[in-house]
């Protein structure tokens, strides 16, 4: 089975600094994805270019097919030890994650990984090794769709109230929030951005410390097709029904954005569309027709699809986006399944131009609709789906 890596990262910078002291990266690299957290000495200017360094530099030399021993020997050489504290001027965790969920992990200094595993923490078996005189821990263990896999820095584990750091909120804690959070099928997404707002929390709005939480997720592939539109030519409508029944064999998940794309859909299926009735104020009713996963509105619904994956992709992401994102509304219904239920989206654009969008006082013309998909695109790419754009 192959699988889709997840990996979501957030960061708080400590209080009064305008650089994170921590950084991550995430590279592709053939069949695998290789994650790093790394946490630079101290904090601020300084902190950042080193913690920048070491993820790059060793991620870099990972994927080009170094061992650890030689990575080791680069970083102590480039970034020796601050001659006042002795200590490394960088800790960092480091992943491979094959896709066929082979798991390899290497920690320096940072607090242990956290997996959970159907709510429960799951302990993995680490060797200990020394190279360069320093103590490293690896770890290989295979990962399932069911588990997440939590890196985090320091910040995180000693998050106390104000400038100060509180040694009752320890790694179990952060464990056992995250393990609890799983129980209620939350995405990597969710659980990382909620574990950070405690963090946050506990250091009342001005962390003492730079902190970080990367999560690690695997996913079944799952193609998802939106169909927005009818096509230019209505002698084409038999083509669109076609198409839509040919990802449907394909196990896609569908949706049809459009009152006469659906219609299209309905009349060459010989299938009745049921209206649903309104749902949210100010958000077009939902449809329903036999073997479609979605049937909406299609500009204004997209629309608002966008600006709930802005606010869910903005630096600081409002405290009310996961509870808008789990609404029952078309909107809310359509980004949740691009966000939690697809590895990949298909989005077939019909060209027809309708007569209803064509006021030149209305925003809502044909124009829009295409720059819209531009927009759904980048913001579906920086959610980390693959996203692919046909017309018709």
């Amino acid at each position: 089975m192959a699988y889709v890596s997840e990996v979501y990262a957030r960061s708080l910078t400590k209080a009064d600094e305008e650089l994170c002291g921590d950084q991550t990266e995430v590279f592709r690299d053939g069949d695998s994805t290789i994650v790093v957290l790394a946490d630079g000495l101290g904090s601020g200017v300084k902190a950042n270019i080193l913690a920048t360094m070491t993820a790059k530099i060793s991620g870099t030399m990972v994927r080009r097919g170094a061992s650890l021993k030689e990575t080791m020997e680069t970083l102590a050489s480039t970034l020796p030890e601050c001659s006042v504290r002795k200590m490394a001027y960088s800790t960092f965790t480091l992943a491979r994650i094959r896709d066929n969920g082979q798991v390899y992990v290497v920690e320096f200094d940072n607090p242990k990984f956290i997996l959970v595993r159907r709510g429960e923490i799951r302990e993995i078996p680490k060797a200990r090794m020394e190279i360069q005189g320093k103590i490293l821990y690896e770890s290989r263990f295979t990962m399932d769709p069911e588990d997440f896999l939590v890196f985090i820095s320091d910040g995180v584990v000693y998050a106390g109230t104000g400038p100060t750091m509180n040694l009752n909120w320890t790694w179990d804690d952060v464990a056992g929030f995250l393990s609890s959070l799983s129980r209620k099928d939350h995405t990597v997404r969710a659980m990382v951005l909620q574990l950070m707002g405690v963090v946050g929390a506990l250091y009342s709005g001005k962390p003492g410390d730079d902190s970080t939480a990367l999560g690690i997720k695997l996913h079944e592939k799952q193609d998802l097709s939106l169909f927005i539109g009818p096509p230019a030519d209505p002698q084409d409508d038999a083509l669109l029904f076609q198409e839509i029944e040919k990802r449907r064999r394909e196990k896609h998940r569908i949706i049809i954005a459009g009152g006469t794309t659906a219609n299209i859909y309905a009349r060459e299926s010989q299938r009745i569309l049921e209206k649903e009735g309104q749902t949210e104020a100010g958000v077009p009713p939902t449809s329903a027709l036999p073997g479609i996963d979605l049937v909406t509105e299609g500009v204004l619904t997209v629309h608002e699809v966008i600006e709930l994956l802005k606010r869910l992709l903005a630096e600081n992401p409002d405290e009310g986006v996961l509870k808008d994102l789990a609404k029952s509304d078309a909107s809310a219904t359509m980004a949740r399944m691009i966000v939690e239920e697809c590895t990949s989206l298909n989005i077939v654009l019909g060209m027809a131009v309708n007569p209803d969008h064509q006021v030149p006082d209305f925003p809502l013309n044909f124009e829009v609709k295409v720059r819209q998909i531009d927009e759904l695109r980048t913001l579906t790419e920086q959610l980390g789906r693959s996203v692919k754009v046909s017309y018709m």
